[in-house]
């Protein structure tokens, strides 16, 4: 077969260029991309996109968004921002991924909470590319500053579907004047923290002795850390529901009868962030809760500001077992900018960010977060930074049920909790919370 003369022109045209002298002059304002310049990161690369966030309001909400202006100056990236309470904030997520609309780009999800459902139903981007990819992630972002606990949680299996922003833990907030004037030490027990509970509560319905969480769910996760403290667990070696073991109906009577003797009336319609504000507001001499509430239990406007304590939560029959997890960030797989989505997760959970976090009392799953020396040296509650660091050692890693259907199962684990507060049989109400996640298990194997 005969060669058509278009074969041999690029070898004439290499004669001819390196006969006319090589390379010639660009252009000015033009340069030639030097090897390995094309994977560089850069803040620029997604200019001009648009991305929806949709997160649950936090401390780390409020700490974001007014450096959102920042962060679209820094990337041109333009962002829509809506932080909702949790009561909002989960429903509308769930009818969204459901629907498989892409009406949000990021949203914000706790792997120990809905991780298994939400993975199975193809609602995470897996985020392993983006952070491996230097194109996509700068170099100081650092996935190894993460604590070896938060990278965990990033996970459900083997594949990374969340950036947290959190490190969660129990701890106990306690009034130290009110405990000072009423000569009490801060309590390292369950029964120890009952007598003061009883000793704070004024008859006449000025102050009680402890918020506790009681609308419905929102009890299932706080709950988590008395039932490991009393010995009980989820499930048990097979697999099967424990509620109903001597442990649990013993953890679900101590935190009924305390939350309904020394905590306030409305207390059973309370969620986590009204159980804060009512601390806040010095209406309670002590809070249960977890470790990120204190940006909100000693905020400056406060009445209690500067005479909020912290201790580790107490002991019960089996020790101090806290549950850890924590809230991040996700990427939505019907995105239509998920690199531009990613641009915000990575910068939003970067060094820089977690610590301004941390630095308001907000407890990070960043190392450098805590060791940083801006932060040891203005660490605005020192008794917080130890209470959460012994949670940290000696914490549980499941705040729920850890099953596939975990949201519909803090649903029955509430109504339990919701018997216990009102002094009904809790025996009964354990019995058939028992049965019910028994059937959702059968459902989603």
């Amino acid at each position: 077969m005969r060669r058509s003369w278009l074969w041999s022109f690029p070898f004439v045209a290499v004669v001819v260029f390196v006969l006319l002298g090589g390379i010639p002059a660009l252009p000015t304002g033009m340069r030639v991309a030097h090897a390995g310049e094309a994977s560089r990161f850069d803040w620029k690369a997604q200019q001009g996109k648009q991305i929806r966030v949709w997160i649950m309001k936090s401390a780390f909400s409020d700490t974001i968004e007014p450096k959102l202006a920042e962060f679209e100056k820094l990337t041109g990236i333009k962002v829509s921002f809506e932080a909702m309470s949790d009561l909002q904030y989960r429903p509308k997520l769930a009818v969204d991924l459901t629907a498989g609309s892409g009406a949000f780009d990021v949203f914000s999800s706790m792997t120990i909470q809905e991780g298994e459902k939400f993975a199975r139903s193809g609602w995470y981007e897996p985020l392993d590319r983006y952070i491996k990819s230097p194109q996509l992630t700068p170099a100081d972002w650092d996935l190894a500053d993460y604590s070896s606990a938060a990278q965990g949680s990033m996970r459900v299996g083997e594949v990374t579907t969340v950036i947290p922003w959190e490190a969660q833990t129990m701890v106990l907030f306690y009034r130290k004047d009110l405990f000072q004037q009423a000569g009490l030490k801060p309590p390292t027990t369950f029964e120890e923290m009952e007598a003061a509970a009883k000793a704070l509560t004024k008859t006449d319905g000025s102050q009680y002795g402890i918020a506790l969480r009681g609308a419905g769910a929102q009890i299932s996760s706080q709950f988590s850390g008395w039932l490991y403290s009393f010995g009980g667990e989820w499930l048990d070696k097979s697999g099967t529901p424990a509620l109903d073991s001597e442990p649990a109906i013993k953890a679900f009577d101590a935190y009924g009868r305390m939350a309904r003797l020394y905590g306030p009336p409305g207390g059973i319609n309370m969620n986590w962030i009204q159980v804060g504000e009512y601390f806040a507001q010095g209406k309670a001499a002590m809070l249960l809760d977890i470790n990120i509430q204190f940006p909100r239990v000693n905020d400056a406007k406060a009445p209690v500001h500067g005479k909020v304590g912290v201790m580790p939560m107490p002991r019960g029959p089996a020790g101090s077992k806290p549950f850890v997890a924590g809230w991040g960030l996700s990427i939505n797989p019907k995105s239509q900018s998920k690199d531009a989505a990613w641009t915000f997760v990575q910068w939003a959970t970067n060094k820089e960010n977690m610590l301004a976090l941390q630095l308001i009392g907000f407890p990070t799953p960043r190392n450098s977060a805590w060791t940083d020396a801006r932060f040891k040296a203005k660490d605005p509650a020192p008794d917080l930074t130890q209470a959460s660091l012994a949670g940290y050692r000696s914490g549980q890693p499941y705040m729920n049920p850890p099953i596939v259907a975990a949201a519909e199962a803090r649903d029955y684990v509430g109504v339990v909790g919701t018997v216990a507060m009102q002094g009904g049989d809790v025996r009964a109400a354990a019995k058939k919370a028992v049965q019910q996640i028994k059937d959702l298990i059968a459902k989603t194997q």
